[in-house]
């Protein structure tokens, strides 16, 4: 019973956050935003999730971080209630992408047989930590 009832959880979690299955894999994924904790810089709060499906892209606020009346908002997402949905992928994820020209990420796009036109993933392997924002991305 106990069984059931967490897998019905885990699949309301990623109705909830639209996870998503990588093409020709089982596994599901999407890229996890974290902010490291002032006192503690090994430890992370998870912000939220952002996925695309079909062209749509979908940013949403983990529970726990909407719900933590201190946690500070995203500029680029206010509302931590809110679920966001675009079709263009928001500047905030965008601007860290590199230039796909460079030869050195031309080198670990086809060392990790990364597709351009895969921003979700591009964020996951070239754009994790930026010396410019705080917030942490990872490829789940």
């Amino acid at each position: 019973m106990m069984e059931r009832r967490k897998r019905s959880l885990v699949e309301r979690a990623r109705a909830a956050f639209r996870v998503k299955q990588h093409p020709g894999s089982s596994e599901e994924y999407g890229l996890k935003v974290y902010l490291p904790l002032p006192e503690d810089h090994t430890a992370r709060h998870l912000v939220g999730t952002l996925t695309c499906e079909r062209g749509e892209w979908t940013f949403c606020y983990d529970s726990g971080y909407a719900e933590d009346a201190t946690a500070p908002a995203i500029s680029a997402f206010p509302d931590k209630g809110k679920i966001y949905r675009s079709r263009d992928l928001w500047p905030f994820f965008y601007v860290r992408l590199p230039p796909l020209e460079r030869e050195d990420i031309k080198e670990i796009v086809q060392r990790e047989g990364l597709k351009e036109k895969d921003k979700l993933r591009l964020l996951g392997f070239l754009s994790r930590r930026a010396i410019t924002s705080p917030f942490e991305f990872e490829l789940v």
